[in-house]
């Protein structure tokens, strides 16, 4: 890959890449492998130059083609006889940005970055952390454009693009106009407010399991009891039987005694 529009001090780097690799994560990577964190991703894309035969024997031509961030420069390359696909990097068309950092770096005022007219401000505040080796979510912060005269705040959405928003600012109001990174407050809350409905829920769920275990044991105490009751109720009964039974024993005994008495008097 040539490299003269990302490092003017060297002319190409082999890399090895997988079939699948995008030109999208191959720049990623040549701006990681080079460690210019401070660099928009958005500025670059990725050329390849083909040697095309002209028909009637007539000498083969040059063409250069402009990638899609989507394409695979690997496999691109299988499609072309050996030596005759030359891959480059090359710059699209960006601004200076102005951008008040001080909620990241306390003793910053601004930083100026060059970024692409496609840039959005979710990606401003991922290259902003970058600079600062700052792992934390960029949804943490948010972009504000502020008007100091007459004075108006306006949070950035995440797909709105800073540059063309700066490019269609009065030329005459530009001194009064800037943007300014703060902390994102609504996020913050929302996150503090799903953290307590966690809690009330699992919360909710201890209690249903506690309420859920004192229902089975209200229920094994009961089972117990019946149980106890039906024992209590067949030791009963067999004593009640025992004891008739030895009632009517008697009084057979007696009856007999009595008969036989009454034929030795006859």
């Amino acid at each position: 890959v040539y490299l003269r529009a990302l490092r003017p001090d060297i002319e190409y780097k082999t890399m090895s890449l997988s079939t699948s690799t995008t030109c999208r994560q191959m720049i990623v990577l040549l701006l990681a492998k080079f460690r210019l964190r401070h660099r928009d991703p958005n500025l670059f894309y990725m050329t390849m130059e083909v040697v095309v035969r002209a028909p009637g024997g007539a000498a083969p031509a040059r063409r250069l083609l402009v990638l899609d961030d989507h394409a695979c420069p690997a496999e691109l390359q299988q499609c072309r006889p050996r030596g005759e696909a030359r891959f480059s990097v090359a710059v699209r068309r960006g601004g200076l940005l102005r951008v008040y950092d001080s909620v990241l770096m306390p003793g910053s005022q601004y930083k100026s970055l060059l970024v692409s007219y496609r840039t959005t401000a979710e990606q401003l505040v991922q290259l902003l952390l970058n600079c600062y080796s700052n792992k934390e979510n960029p949804q943490h912060y948010i972009l504000h454009e502020v008007n100091k005269n007459p004075y108006s705040d306006r949070p950035l959405r995440c797909d709105e693009c800073p540059l063309v928003i700066q490019s269609d600012w009065p030329r005459a109001s530009r001194a009064n106009l800037s943007f300014v990174l703060r902390r994102n407050i609504s996020y913050a809350l929302s996150l503090k407010s799903r953290v307590s409905w966690r809690r009330s829920l699992d919360q909710s769920s201890t209690d249903t399991e506690s309420e859920h275990e004192d229902h089975n044991t209200t229920i094994n105490s009961l089972v117990s009891a019946s149980s106890v009751s039906s024992a209590l109720s067949t030791s009963s009964n067999g004593s009640l039987s025992s004891t008739t039974s030895g009632i009517f024993s008697s009084s057979s005994g007696v009856s007999s005694g009595a008969l036989s008495d009454s034929s030795g008097f006859t």
